[in-house]
């Protein structure tokens, strides 16, 4: 694996990124120590109380968006969790889906109600790399932080309110990216396969680490070469990045799949993958297989999510 800005290779070879002079590769090992750091992290529950015996409530903390096509599986992924008997029976006080930007429920808002209405709360993060938001952020805002004073627009220290550890994202995704990405092919043995991620330029690790994984299952479903790229808008121009990746693996691959590793639909699905495309001459779009859809809705994520939620809850 070769990493650079944000983009990374299966394997490396020069003719890869001629378009961007300015690219920093690291090496294998480099790379490798990426997803080795990811994979020792422990997490634990975060919490500044003693659990009591009050009905509890689960809470989905998600980050939100301006878009209502983002929004719509996250309401989906509430409603299929607060149907799931066992994890209701688990949080009487029902399953909610809450937001730290542009939506509605805001985070605190929400769990300060819920706390004034006799709950004890968990927050499940549903963040898909473990950056800021979720290490710094979602503690400051729940009191959870040792540091001292407290956060003005947060809860005090000392409420009822645990933070559960994260989702192993790469067991939950692999068999659901390995099925999208064959859905737009159906021979993976002449394809190559680029996966799209929001990525980070101030903790790229999470995110490498996490397609990594992903690249690891959809190589052994036979895909010939993978790669993956963050195109967030911490990146100046992704479409004509994404484009360009698109090109080379076609150089050495009869068909090209392009995946979005992202919770949910958003400008880069609607926007920045389409304009890669158009930036193809057509004879390459015809070997291109791309769909606009994202992680979900998709039942057996939503069940993972379920499972994990309990046995974080549990602290098993």
């Amino acid at each position: 694996m070769v990493c650079g800005f944000g983009l990374c290779f299966s394997s490396w070879r020069p003719n890869m990124v001629p378009y961007m002079a300015d690219v920093k590769t690291q090496t294998r090992s480099n790379s490798m120590h990426c997803s080795r750091l990811e994979s020792s992290r422990s997490f634990s529950a975060h919490e500044n109380f003693i659990m009591t015996s009050s009905p509890a409530h689960l809470v989905l903390s998600a980050h939100g968006s301006p878009r209502s096509t983002w929004r719509d599986p996250l309401d989906g992924l509430q409603a299929a969790l607060d149907d799931d008997d066992t994890l209701t029976s688990r949080y009487p006080g029902g399953v909610q889906i809450a937001f730290l930007d542009h939506d509605q429920p805001l985070l605190v808002p929400l769990v300060r109600d819920a706390i004034a209405n006799g709950f004890t709360v968990d927050v499940l993060p549903v963040f898909l790399s473990r950056g800021r938001h979720q290490e710094v952020d979602l503690p400051r805002l729940l009191g959870l932080t040792t540091s001292s004073g407290s956060d003005e627009d947060g809860l005090p220290p000392g409420e009822p309110v645990r933070l559960l550890p994260p989702i192993e994202w790469s067991a939950v995704l692999a068999s659901s990216v390995v099925r999208r990405a064959r859905e737009r092919i159906p021979a993976p043995g002449s394809a190559s396969a680029l996966l799209v991620h929001y990525g980070s330029t101030l903790q790229p690790c999470p995110w490498s680490a996490l397609a990594a994984r992903l690249g690891d299952a959809l190589t052994a479903a036979g895909f010939a070469q993978t790669a993956h790229m963050g195109a967030g808008h911490h990146r100046p121009d992704p479409a004509t990045e994404i484009a360009a990746v698109v090109t080379s693996l076609l150089d050495e691959s009869a068909f090209v799949v392009i995946v979005a590793l992202l919770l949910a639909k958003g400008s880069i699905q609607e926007e920045v993958i389409p304009q890669a495309i158009r930036k193809l001459d057509p004879a390459l779009q015809e070997r291109l297989g791309w769909i606009p859809d994202a992680v979900l809705p998709d039942v057996e994520v939503h069940a993972a999510i379920a499972a994990h939620a309990l046995k974080a809850a549990s602290g098993a």
